[in-house]
């Protein structure tokens, strides 16, 4: 790796900040870090770390910085430094989390999938001492909707399931929360459209209502308008054409209102 690093030094002695260049010194740091020297590898990752992000200017959320952010985590909990290490490794999930994002909006959810897990990972391992965090509840929702994108219902309520549990366990104290909400949405569509499920769509959609209803004081907002219409649109469905209608009306009046 030594001698390949100086031969790439030399070729790219024009444009220093290369791709194999810091591919190179990622892997000497992974061949000093698996000979038990976390220093050296920390030097090593560093440096290509700062490559890697002159190189990826233009999109910083990319899987080679994820990946190096990870290999400095490890190396500086080698190193019994656990807060410094913790932050590499928050750092790489949340890019994890947003390249899973990018994924799941371009229709590759296979793809989207597999970056959740593995920002999941990373953040059951940071709170190991607490499990019940917000990083984990949202990326447990994502999953969620990568298993709906994909067909996979069952995997999907079951994710959202887990996500709205850790939730409720965070906000006891002030149980209307925008994050409830979200998750009580999510699985409101996972049973109206996938699930063909209209009774547990509405029950969901009617808590989600509820809580931004709570959350807005009555005030007009797009999330509260977007529910009216799921709800009526469900009471549709179940052939219930006047509470349809009523909440029909209301979205329209809150979606007029907002424009």
């Amino acid at each position: 790796y030594d001698r390949a690093l100086g031969i790439y030094e030399q070729v790219h002695q024009a444009a220093p900040n290369h791709p194999d260049i810091a591919s190179t010194l990622n892997n000497l740091a992974n061949a000093w870090r698996a000979l038990g020297d976390a220093g050296q590898a920390v030097s090593y990752y560093d440096r290509a770390l700062g490559i890697y992000e002159q190189v990826h200017q233009a999109a910083p959320h990319h899987p080679d910085i994820a990946s190096t952010l990870d290999n400095l985590g490890h190396a500086w909990r080698a190193l019994g430094d656990a807060a410094k290490a913790d932050s590499y490794y928050k750092g790489a999930a949340s890019i994890l989390n947003n390249l899973g994002h990018a994924c799941l909006n371009s229709g590759k959810a296979d793809q989207a999938k597999s970056y959740y897990d593995r920002a999941l990972g990373i953040y059951k391992y940071v709170y190991q001492a607490t499990p019940h965090h917000p990083d984990i509840a949202s990326t447990l929702n994502n999953l969620g909707l990568a298993y709906n994108n994909l067909g996979d219902t069952s995997q999907a309520v079951n994710f959202l399931e887990r996500a709205l549990t850790i939730y409720e366990q965070i906000y006891q104290a002030a149980p209307n929360h925008p994050a409830i909400a979200l998750i009580l949405r999510n699985l409101g569509i996972v049973y109206e459209h996938h699930l063909k499920d209209d009774s547990k769509a509405l029950e969901y959609y009617q808590k989600a209502l509820a809580m931004q209803q709570a959350l807005h004081q009555g005030k007009n907002d797009a999330q509260v308008a977007a529910l009216l219409q799921a709800v009526s649109h469900v009471y549709k469905r179940l052939g219930q054409q006047e509470q349809a209608l009523k909440y029909s009306q209301q979205a329209i009046q809150m979606q007029q209102a907002l424009q």
